[in-house]
């Protein structure tokens, strides 16, 4: 039998959904908006959801701009990559194969066995011509000063044929204090005396007693050590390219028999017998020139 019917208190119905009303308007008021929009940031405060999404706004730009500046750094460091690849390249590039090193030494060589013999030679030639001129300047004003003293040299008295003591004397009483020697070699014929640029000069006579001219045999050596020897050949050791004759007084051999001999004459003299070749070169100006017959 069912259960009797209880009676409904109007008053209470409506009192509660009264009640419910006031709720779901309360949770539609921005008071209970505000209420509802808060957060809480772990530290017991309370955080407006508002302000958090700024927050993670702001975060979201700045992870953005993070982001694109690491891609533009990256893209900067690919770009220094390569042009540090291409600088690497350009280096590589530069360096040379051992084929072209021993190619380009081998093109060296050939132009230095080209023209080395040639600067050689010239410097060579400026040596002698240079030493000429010097010796023939120094021996000639040594003359001068001598005769001053003792008179001209066809009165200088003790320069005997072969004698090499007799030699010395004689020439260290007339000569000897105005020419500045270094070394002193007596040889079987005569003397040879170093000059201090390395040079030297050789004095030997081989006739007509004691006087100092006729015969008596002045050589110029273009390095000492050619002097020691220069007397054995009599006039033909002098060969115009180390050893050169000269006159009793220091100058070059320009004339033979009292003649006086053009450049064409010195020039054949000097290339058959050599003894004309100091005067060939004073001639052109104490210089050894092209059309010098003996090979230097």
């Amino acid at each position: 039998m069912p259960p009797p019917r209880q009676d409904v208190d109007v008053t209470k119905v409506f009192r509660i959904n009264i009640i419910l009303n006031s709720f779901q308007n309360l949770k539609k008021s921005p008071k209970h908006r505000a209420q509802a929009d808060v957060l809480h940031d772990g530290n017991n405060k309370f955080i407006p959801k508002s302000i958090t999404r700024r927050k993670a706004a702001e975060k979201s730009v700045s992870n953005f701009t993070l982001h694109t500046s690491l891609k533009k750094h990256a893209a900067f460091t690919l770009a220094e990559g390569a042009t540090n690849a291409a600088l690497s390249d350009n280096i590589r590039r530069v360096a040379f194969t051992l084929a072209e090193v021993l190619i380009t030494l081998g093109i060296i060589g050939v132009v230095a066995a080209l023209t080395l013999p040639s600067i050689i030679s010239k410097y060579k030639k400026q040596v002698i011509a240079t030493r000429l001129e010097q010796f023939a300047s120094i021996y000639q004003q040594a003359i001068r000063m001598a005769e001053i003293e003792h008179g001209e040299t066809i009165y200088w008295e003790g320069f005997e044929p072969y004698n090499a003591d007799a030699m010395l004397a004689s020439y260290n009483k007339y000569l000897g204090k105005y020419i500045n020697t270094i070394d002193v070699y007596k040889t079987a014929k005569g003397v040879a005396f170093e000059l201090s640029n390395g040079s030297g000069f050789h004095l030997h006579k081989t006739m007509n007693g004691q006087a100092w001219r006729g015969n008596l045999y002045v050589g110029f050596c273009v390095h000492y050590k050619n002097c020691k020897n220069i007397e054995e050949k009599g006039s033909a050791s002098y060969d115009g390219k180390e050893t050169f004759h000269f006159t009793e007084i220091g100058t070059p051999i320009r004339g033979l028999n009292g003649k006086i001999l053009t450049r064409d004459e010195l020039l054949e003299d000097c290339k058959t017998r050599h003894y004309t070749c100091s005067g060939l070169i004073q001639h052109d100006g104490w210089k050894i020139s092209d059309d010098y017959p003996i090979r230097i």
